[in-house]
């Protein structure tokens, strides 16, 4: 490189920073110049010192950015797919170089049986944000399954919680419940603090935004009453929550954006909901400057899976251990929802009929944050038991494990032998088709 540019003297200057050399700084003289000496050599490192800072920084803000975009990812949810909801949900980073933001969404089946629909936006561009992003996720997660309370106020103590403990960091969120029968007809239960509306697209392509139940956001006055709304859902619509990157560009009004949104929703309503989200990002996303959250959800025609066991939009209220609720049918049908899929498989009628009786005659519902623990742990004693067929020594270890059970959570003392006791008089143990 030297002879190719005529180089009479140089000087080659290591680029170090944090005990790390990243490069070299290489600099040379050519031509009539004076060459280069000793006296020369303090400018070099200067030189050098600032040019390993500069790179050093880019690299570290790069690395904090990639950690910040991979904890935003984590925490992205496997959406519930319950009964014949359609769930759907795209997430983008934002193309400028602040690449995360603290846009999230969320879907889960609360203990009720419903299905919830979040999404949310903290202020801020950096890995704090991605972490206070974290932060809310869990607590609204946390309210919402212990909690059986409308939207809005399930909001108001997630603002509490958010401002005693971290000072009131701003943030949006919509929070809604997909609730009714089984098999529908529909209705949607939502607040909103501050977050664009939802849209609400017809199966004809009629679209209407969700104005009401709207508060202010997170983090401005704590304790103000937020209301909630509920809006009947109608025949095979598509809600669609987003964040504001979908629709916000720089010069111009918001009303203007959110008339493009429900135009290019519009056109697409009848589309396979993947198609939908996939054409809206394609749409537009090409003009976003910001991250965009994205998630989407298509309900059935109604009478769509009745008697299916399903339990996408459950009456609030109705508990799965109620004194009804004694089928297998019915309480797998709830229990598969509650993290224990094809847990009890091997399970006789009876078993199920008396682990219900025996929760709903302690008081123990749906409502309580313990009960699927409770009813995960007899129907491990069952299923492990069944297996035993009535050997005394398996009776024994059934025994000694209803004893423990029963040392750690009142409601199942000595569950264990009950239970084996029971299904050897009524219904044998053993596997079912």
């Amino acid at each position: 490189m030297f002879e190719r540019f005529g180089t009479r003297t140089a000087v080659v200057a290591p680029l170090r920073a944090r005990r790390q050399v990243l490069g070299a700084l290489p600099l040379g003289r050519s031509g009539p110049a004076p060459p280069l000496t000793a006296d020369d050599l303090p400018l070099v490192e200067d030189l050098a010192h600032r040019t390993a800072l500069a790179v050093d920084n880019a690299r570290l803000y790069a690395s904090v950015q990639g950690i910040a975009e991979r904890l935003q990812r984590s925490l992205l949810p496997e959406l519930p797919h319950v009964d014949h909801l359609q769930p759907a949900a795209r997430y983008t980073p934002a193309r400028s170089t602040a690449e995360v933001g603290g846009d999230r969404y969320d879907s889960f089946v609360l203990p009720d049986g419903t299905t919830s629909m979040i999404i949310g936006d903290v202020a801020g561009h950096d890995l704090p944000t991605a972490v206070a992003m974290a932060q809310l996720r869990n607590m609204l997660r946390a309210l919402a399954c212990d909690r059986r309370e409308p939207p809005g106020e399930i909001l108001a103590r997630l603002d509490a919680i958010n401002d005693s403990l971290y000072g009131g960091r701003t943030a949006t969120c919509v929070f809604a419940r997909i609730e009714g029968p089984e098999g529908g007809p529909w209705r949607l239960n939502h607040s909103n603090a501050g977050h664009p509306p939802p849209l609400l697209v017809t199966h004809d392509g009629d679209t209407r935004y969700l104005q009401e139940g709207h508060g202010m956001l997170l983090g401005v006055e704590p304790g103000t009453a937020r209301p909630s709304a509920t809006t009947p859902m109608p025949e095979r619509p598509t809600l669609l929550l987003y964040t504001d990157g979908l629709v916000e560009r720089p010069g111009e009004s918001l009303d203007h954006s959110l008339a493009r949104l429900r135009q290019h929703a519009a056109a697409l309503a009848r589309e396979p909901l993947d198609v939908f989200c996939d054409e809206l990002l394609k749409g537009l996303y090409e003009a976003a400057v910001d991250d965009v959250a994205l998630p989407a959800l298509r309900l059935p025609p109604t009478g769509a899976g009745a008697g299916r066991g399903g339990r996408a939009g459950a009456e609030p209220g109705a508990s799965p251990l109620s004194p009804e609720c004694t089928s297998r049918k019915s309480f797998l049908g709830w229990f598969s929802g509650h993290g224990a899929p094809g847990w009890g498989h091997s399970l006789p009628e009876g078993a199920l009929s008396m682990i219900v009786k025996k929760l709903h005659d302690k008081g123990v519902t749906s409502e309580h944050a313990y009960m699927a623990a409770f009813a995960s742990i007899g129907l491990s004693i069952l299923s492990w038991a069944g297996s035993l067929k009535a050997e005394p020594a398996g009776l024994d270890r059934a025994d000694r494990w209803g004893i423990f059970v029963g040392e750690w959570a009142p409601t199942f003392f000595g569950l264990g032998i009950a239970l084996a006791q029971y299904e050897q008089k009524e219904a044998p143990f053993g596997t079912t088709p």
